[in-house]
């Protein structure tokens, strides 16, 4: 028992990228002000920890009125409208308004948020949908979020190529403006107050040395995402900060595949001549081992999209599948650990 847990702790602690290993897992706050201080539930290791300190010193910002900010609750469309135009428009809506009535005949004039869209509408922000509405309450996907922070701020358009997906121009961007986040992997992701807060803070302050997809990017993860992870084995930009390391989103994801992957990480960690990419497939191998073992030996299945980088609050089934997998996978084992 004692020799298999020392080799275990050998392999972890070996192949755990170094940055990870020797990093505090906080980030430093990017605002001057002694007094200022970020929302009570936004954690200092949070992806988004820096973008919604900025929306909250910036004055974008300013919370439920328990004093929380909800990082990972989905957003609409009329918050995020308000959001993006209090942000990078300049006018004010009540103008709008008194000017033009109401914006959409599902936005009356007297609702919270019928100000700022109309003023975006003015603007040239926002259209609204096909049939004459704006669905205020519908939640917002990546590819809509991005045409209308693209046309509130002005930017140069991407692609326009006519034989593209209409939203190609935006999310092109957005990328130009490293705004895509990489914990963001599908067009029709639903963006969330914490996602929100990243990408005008990258745009805002601006922020181009952080790591974003492409829209190519995003396209490759929806036809093979293991491939399009593989590689990014060796690319030592493609991590999210944790503090003052860095956690590498691709092995971190492959690893947490389990069995599915491990053909093609061995097949990788044969041909790679890269050293970074070796030791992150090693690492990753050792994560998709974990999860095979525990998947074999107590007869159960991990999430497949569970990994370190799942959002907090973490789902109650996901919570519950997680606790039953391995303490199945404890009583095979039980009489290892006694003594």
């Amino acid at each position: 028992m004692h020799s298999r847990v020392i080799l275990l702790w050998w392999i972890f602690s070996t192949l755990l990228p170094s940055s990870l290993r020797a990093s505090t897992f906080c980030h430093e706050s990017i605002v001057s002000d002694g007094g200022f201080e970020n929302f009570p539930d936004v954690e200092c290791w949070s992806d988004f920890y820096n973008g919604i300190e900025y929306v909250k010193h910036e004055g974008i910002v300013t919370g439920y009125p328990d004093g929380t900010y909800h990082p990972s609750q989905t957003i609409n469309r009329a918050e995020f409208t308000k959001i993006v135009a209090g942000a990078l428009l300049d006018a004010a809506g009540e103008d709008c308004l008194a000017e033009l009535g109401a914006p959409f005949p599902d936005v009356p004039a007297t609702a919270w948020f019928a100000p700022f869209i109309c003023l975006a509408k003015q603007e040239g922000t926002v259209s609204g949908y096909p049939d004459g509405t704006f669905r205020p309450e519908a939640t917002i996907s990546l590819v809509e979020a991005a045409k209308i922070i693209v046309n509130a701020s002005g930017g140069p358009l991407g692609n326009e190529n006519a034989d593209e997906e209409w939203f190609v121009p935006f999310t092109d961007a957005l990328a130009m403006e490293h705004a895509m986040p990489i914990w963001i992997t599908r067009f029709d992701a639903e963006i969330t107050r914490g996602d929100m807060a990243e990408i005008v803070y990258r745009i805002r302050a601006p922020r181009t040395d952080k790591p974003s997809h492409t829209t190519a990017d995003i396209r490759a993860l929806t036809q093979d995402d293991i491939g399009f992870y593989i590689t990014k084995l060796e690319d030592e930009w493609y991590a999210t900060s944790y503090g003052s390391g860095e956690f590498y989103l691709a092995a971190e994801t492959l690893g947490y595949r389990g069995k599915p992957v491990i053909p093609r990480l061995i097949a990788y960690l044969n041909e790679t001549e890269k050293d970074f990419g070796f030791e992150q497939a090693a690492y990753a191998l050792f994560l998709a081992a974990q999860q095979e073992n525990v998947r074999v030996f107590s007869g159960r299945e991990l999430p497949p999209d569970y990994a370190p980088t799942v959002q907090v609050p973490i789902p109650e089934e996901v919570k519950a599948s997680v606790r039953a997998s391995w303490n199945a996978w404890y009583e095979k084992f039980a009489e290892d650990f006694e003594g």
